[in-house]
């Protein structure tokens, strides 16, 4: 009977695995962990938390800690911008003084005597003096036919001479030309408009800025860190209030007034005892 009981009593309780407190163990430890495996993560983490030596993921447009640190970095975007403006301003104003090379002079010419093909070349007077020739690009004539307009490339001028000099041009002998014109006007033609040359370089030292600016405020994690602090202990200051601020401003200037009058009245009265005692003369 003994035996029966024993055996019974042990197949009602399943053996010693399934005693009470080994299935409340059970209970208080849902996902035992096998030797050796990973420990799962709980939902609730999501993940967003950055662990010790994990790299904080980028936000928008790559943007390094996106939404940290707003307004110091904001503050260091605008300044940092309006220095690049102005960089790109002074690069604009200083190319204006660069002297563009001059590919050809359109002269407005009057009493105007024969005609002149393009690619001829004519000579350049000032006065009775020749001083160099150009090749005719070309040559229109108006309605009256003794006013016109020619574009003269490649001049080669004399030492010493310049396009302002030239008032006659002329091809042929002086006795018998076959084109003559009088010069009221010379309007030198560049290689390319001088805007060109200062939209390109203003251009790229901005974009070149705005890059260095997006590496500084915004890709650059050891800047940004730096800005992201910054702004931190911004916010642990103790700013004064405006009644604060206004008590302060009255104080100091009130104080200034005082010491100025102090020293003024003092500065007056020593110079009256100087020249009771005749240290100072009126």
């Amino acid at each position: 009977m003994n035996a029966n009981n024993s055996s019974g009593s042990n197949a009602n309780t399943g053996g010693p695995g399934n005693t009470a407190v080994a299935q409340l163990a059970e209970q208080r430890i849902p996902n035992p962990q096998v030797a050796g495996s990973i420990p799962s993560r709980r939902v609730s983490d999501g993940g967003n938390n950055n662990r010790p030596g994990e790299v904080a993921e980028a936000g928008g447009w790559g943007i390094y800690k996106y939404g940290q640190g707003y307004w110091v970095r904001m503050l260091t975007a605008i300044l940092a911008g309006t220095l690049i403006l102005a960089g790109g301003a002074w690069a604009w104003s200083r190319l204006a003084a660069v002297t563009i090379p001059i590919a050809s002079y359109s002269l407005s010419i009057t009493q105007v005597t024969g005609t002149v093909a393009g690619g001829s070349t004519v000579d350049l007077f000032k006065g009775q003096e020749k001083i160099g020739t150009g090749t005719v690009e070309t040559f229109s004539l108006l309605d009256d036919k003794k006013t016109g307009v020619t574009r003269i490339t490649t001049p080669q001028l004399d030492k010493g001479k310049i396009a302002a000099d030239i008032d006659r041009v002329r091809v042929g002998d002086a006795a018998a030309p076959t084109f003559a014109a009088t010069v009221a006007a010379r309007e030198p033609k560049y290689i390319f408009p001088r805007v060109y040359l200062q939209a390109g370089v203003s251009g790229v030292l901005v974009l070149v800025g705005c890059f260095f600016l997006y590496r500084l405020v915004g890709a650059s994690p050891k800047s940004v860190d730096f800005l992201v602090a910054t702004d931190s202990e911004m916010k642990k200051v103790n700013w004064s209030t405006r009644q604060v601020i206004q008590d302060s401003t009255m104080v100091v200037i009130g104080a200034t007034f005082l010491i100025g009058g102090y020293i003024f009245i003092s500065d007056f009265g020593l110079s009256k005892i100087m020249e009771i005692i005749g240290v100072l003369q009126r």
